[in-house]
C-alpha cells in the first residue's frame, strides 16, 4: 500500500515520461532503499531521474554508492517548441536555442566529489520539448512556465569513466586555456572554467603552465 502511494505521488510529465522510457515494468519503479525512494531499481542498479538540482541527490548517492550501481538520468532539451496560452489565443514557436552537453555543466558541478566514483553512471539524453506557458501579471516577464512534456528522445551521452568527460575539451587543440574553450564551443567564460575545473578534479587535464593570468592546460 506503502508504495502504491508513493507511486501516486503527482510527477511532472518529464519525471514520468523517463522513468517509463528507462523502465516500462512498474513493478521495478518508486522502490524503498534505506530511508530513500529509488525511482527505479533492478538487482544491484538504481537509476534516478534528476531533471534539475542535482544536489538534491547528495543524500542519495552518499547512502547508494557504497552498495549499488548507480545511473542518474540528467534531461536536457536539444529542441523546444514553445506554446503561449494568452485567455482562449493559443501561438506556438521554435526557440532559436539548441541544446549542448556544457548544459549539464553547472549541475554536475554540484556532485562533483560523486563523478570518479566507479559505481556512478551519468546519463545526459537529449530530448525534443514542448514548452506550456501562460500569460500572467503574476510574473516579470509576462508568462508562468506550466510544463515541458518531452516528445522525442534524440540521443545520449554517457558519463561513466573518467576518460567519457573528454568529451566536454573534443575538438580542442594540444594546449588550451578556458578562453579557448568557450571560444571554441561558444560558451561564456564563467561555463568553460567551470568545466576546467571538473576536468581536473577528475584527473583527465592537467596545468602544465601560466600564461599571464591564464592557466594552460593538456590532456593527461
Amino acid at each position: 500500500m506503502e508504495k502504491k502511494i508513493i507511486g501516486e505521488l503527482q510527477e511532472k510529465s518529464l519525471h514520468s515520461f523517463l522513468k517509463y522510457y528507462y523502465e516500462v515494468d512498474e513493478a521495478f519503479h518508486e522502490i524503498k532503499v534505506g530511508s530513500f525512494y529509488a525511482d527505479i531499481k533492478k538487482g544491484d542498479k538504481i537509476t534516478e531521474i534528476q531533471t534539475r538540482s542535482l544536489d538534491k541527490l547528495r543524500g542519495k548517492l552518499d547512502y547508494y554508492l557504497d552498495k549499488y550501481k548507480v545511473c542518474v538520468i540528467y534531461p536536457i532539451a536539444k529542441t523546444k517548441t514553445i506554446k503561449i496560452i494568452d485567455g482562449d489565443i493559443t501561438k506556438t514557436r521554435k526557440s532559436p536555442k539548441t541544446g549542448l552537453v556544457y548544459d549539464s555543466i553547472k549541475e554536475l558541478y554540484k556532485i562533483k566529489k560523486y563523478l570518479n566514483n566507479p559505481n556512478l553512471e551519468i546519463k545526459l539524453v537529449f530530448l525534443e520539448v514542448l514548452e506550456e506557458r501562460i500569460k500572467t501579471n503574476r510574473s516579470r516577464k509576462g508568462f508562468f512556465k506550466v510544463e515541458s512534456f518531452p516528445i522525442e528522445v534524440k540521443g545520449e551521452i554517457i558519463l561513466k569513466t573518467s576518460e567519457d568527460y573528454l568529451i566536454f575539451v573534443s575538438e580542442m587543440g594540444e594546449e588550451f586555456t578556458s578562453s579557448d574553450l568557450s571560444k571554441k564551443k561558444k560558451i561564456n567564460k564563467n561555463l568553460a572554467s567551470l568545466t576546467l575545473t571538473i576536468l581536473k578534479f577528475l584527473g583527465v587535464i592537467k596545468v602544465v603552465r601560466k600564461e599571464g593570468k591564464a592557466f594552460v592546460y593538456v590532456r593527461n
